[in-house]
């Protein structure tokens, strides 16, 4: 293979993170739902989300792998907001929070959440948000740890859920990419 004006002989090799998902959308929705995932294959997901708030008021963006609302969730982080900082942790949780975007229809919201999937342990989902984005103000800013306890089932798909009807409002988008041993 050639490069530039450089010649690369013999086989590369290492991880790779090829793109496995990507939507700007178009269209105001509740709901994305990627699906086609392999947890057991795949070494790690990136998820990276930048939130359109579609909605004229409070939002939510939250996570579900396999789409599993029960309450198999332990959550901890910390978080800034104007001058004050704080951390909490919240057992028997109900998804992964990923972001929020406060009261204004526009608002931007952004989430990059690394998730480790194989099954045969809980599964972490480590997680960088910004909040509540208006012009050139920041609401929040947090770090976060969630652990879903199902340690038997193959991540299979990642669904994508606003809290409000439309909440992921035109413009959002998102981006899945998986680590894998070779392509």
């Amino acid at each position: 293979m050639r490069i530039g004006k450089k010649q690369i002989k013999g086989a590369l090799t290492g991880d790779l993170w090829i793109k496995a998902y990507d939507s700007v959308l178009t269209s105001a929705a509740t709901t994305v739902t990627i699906s086609g995932l392999d947890g057991n294959t795949d070494k790690d997901y990136r998820l990276l989300c930048r939130f359109v708030n579609g909605y004229a008021g409070s939002t939510e963006f939250q996570l579900y792998p396999n789409n599993d609302t029960g309450n198999n969730y332990d959550r901890e982080g910390l978080y800034g907001i104007n001058t004050t900082a704080g951390s909490y942790k919240n057992a028997a949780f109900g998804y992964v929070f990923l972001t929020a975007a406060d009261t204004s229809l526009g608002n931007l919201a952004m989430a990059d959440c690394l998730i480790y999937p194989p099954t045969g342990r809980m599964r972490p989902f480590v997680i960088s948000e910004i909040q509540t984005i208006s012009g050139t103000t920041i609401g929040a800013v947090a770090e976060s740890r969630t652990i879903w306890r199902d340690t038997s089932s193959n991540i299979t798909s990642l669904v994508i859920k606003a809290n409000q009807t439309n909440g992921l409002g035109v413009g959002s988008s998102i981006e899945l990419w998986k680590r894998v041993d070779k392509i």
